[in-house]
């Protein structure tokens, strides 16, 4: 009985995230509802006063980068898998105002040198749109003739230069503005009554990263507005192996918490030598690595994770679309890369529709401005996604925590605002 009652759940559940899909691709201006089939419908176009009544058979080209192979392949095959159920919840409630999305997948292979012919051939195809998970390494060589090719981008990674000023660019994850905010935002649920004045912090990252440098700089200003101070930096070299001196350093100086922005391998080795040093202190992490294979490789009540994307289960509506989809889910659990990329995707779709194809970059840019707070499909994102001031979409955070004596995560306090 309860596997059918949680059966029927998940039915109801994607019921909702086809008719919030169907909204997405159809039309947006009040204008006659689409009439979506399984794999294209006749949606109106926001672009036209009148409802279309013909079905395009000429689908809409999406070019979809995601690492899959390297060093980052796990968090690009996860990006796929979101991409995928996405494209299949999007295609079974109309397309994009009747024309269904065909999405071709290029492999980045996690190298800027490698990523950089794919990214070209990906560009010069002529996609009606980009999008998928461009991890940071693979974009930073391509980024300026991305940006030059005036393509509708959503990246569910970070926009590097000069992508993160192009009109035509979005994101669908935190910032290094975002994320400092978010850690701060994070102290205030943790600490008693939420004051930080006074308080005194470390931060532990990896050397030699200008976007940390960006974001260690926003979080000093997050804390000084909290009456808080950055008084311990660590910056360490690449892969972390040891950190059992750090550590101790840490639990002599009395800072009154550790704030990390790191890699998923070095939060785990600094986590465990915090617990051998007897470091009793809050130990928090960022947006970026909060999967729940780190909180039970840490296996420390004092350490928490921030989220800006919800995490799928196997209870989640969008994996019934992942599996009807035919893709991977041995790839989509544990991690924020599927809702991210889903997100993508989702955004990239409900801003052509709203546009109509093609779409110029500073149309794009300014359509998906335009569209105020985008409701996502239940279980993508803890609230909406706003663009109408920054080109960085997530608006809500939640805050998880390790519970020691039922060996899972959980909730800690309530969402929270995510100022980007």
């Amino acid at each position: 009985m309860r596997g059918k009652i949680r059966g029927a759940g998940v039915r109801l559940a994607v019921i909702t995230v086809v008719m919030a899909l169907a909204a997405a691709c159809g039309d947006d201006g009040g204008n006659a509802s689409a009439q979506p089939t399984a794999t294209s419908g006749g949606g109106s176009s926001p672009s036209s006063a009148q409802p279309s009544t013909t079905v395009n058979a000429t689908p809409v080209e999406m070019a979809v980068g995601v690492d899959l192979s390297g060093s980052t392949a796990s968090a690009g095959l996860s990006a796929k898998a979101g991409v995928e159920a996405a494209v299949y919840a999007l295609n079974k409630a109309g397309g994009i105002n009747g024309r269904k999305i065909n999405a071709k997948y290029y492999d980045l292979k996690s190298v800027g040198t490698e990523a950089a012919p794919v990214i070209r051939e990906a560009v010069t195809s002529k996609p009606d749109a980009v999008t998928g998970f461009f991890s940071s390494p693979s974009l930073t060589p391509s980024a300026q003739l991305v940006a030059q090719s005036g393509l509708p981008f959503v990246n569910a990674g970070v926009l590097v230069p000069p992508l993160d000023t192009a009109p035509q660019s979005f994101s669908t994850t935190s910032g290094n503005r975002g994320t400092a905010r978010a850690l701060v935002a994070a102290l205030k649920q943790i600490l008693p009554n939420g004051d930080l004045k006074g308080k005194k912090f470390a931060f532990a990252g990896p050397a030699g990263s200008p976007a940390i440098d960006d974001r260690v700089k926003f979080l000093k200003e997050a804390l000084q507005q909290q009456g808080a101070e950055l008084s311990q930096e660590i910056r360490d070299p690449g892969a972390v192996t040891a950190w059992s001196a750090q550590a101790a350093n840490l639990v002599s100086s009395g800072v009154d918490g550790l704030l990390t922005v790191n890699s998923d391998p070095n939060i785990v080795v600094i986590g465990k030598a915090l617990a051998v040093a007897g470091f009793q202190k809050p130990f928090i992490s960022d947006t970026g690595s909060n999967a729940d294979s780190v909180f039970k490789a840490v296996a420390s009540p004092n350490f928490y994770a921030v989220r800006d994307t919800v995490f799928i289960t196997e209870d989640s509506p969008l994996f019934a679309e992942l599996k009807a989809a035919g893709g991977s889910d041995r790839d989509a659990l544990g991690g924020s890369y599927f809702t991210r990329a889903y997100a993508a995707m989702f955004v990239t779709a409900k801003g052509l529709a709203a546009c109509g194809i093609p779409c110029s970059a500073d149309n794009f840019g300014k359509t998906v401005r335009g569209l105020g707070d985008i409701a996502m499909p239940t279980g993508v994102s803890f609230g909406p996604f706003n663009f109408a001031s920054i080109n960085i979409g997530p608006t809500t955070g939640q805050l998880y925590a390790w519970d020691d004596a039922k060996k899972t995560i959980v909730e800690k306090g309530a969402k929270f605002k995510i100022e980007q």
